[in-house]
């Protein structure tokens, strides 16, 4: 069995802000695991959700980072 981890993790490997992991498990965009009042996620499901969520670049399109630096 895989081991389950939280929303604060899955907002690390996406590098997205926690409260948007909630929106989109509250939503139902993203899968989870409801244990009682605990919501937990599998790596792997996590996984599946970013490989649904890949798009190929336009040609000729060039891909900007927003970060300074």
């Amino acid at each position: 069995m895989t081991q389950l981890i939280e929303a604060k993790t899955v907002a690390a490997r996406l590098g997205v802000p926690v409260s948007w992991v909630r929106k989109w498990t509250r939503e139902g965009r993203i899968r989870c695991v409801r244990l009682g009042k605990y919501v937990r996620y599998d790596p792997v499901a996590i996984e599946d959700f970013v490989h649904r969520h890949e798009k190929p670049a336009a040609e000729g399109e060039q891909w900007v980072s927003r970060r300074a630096g």
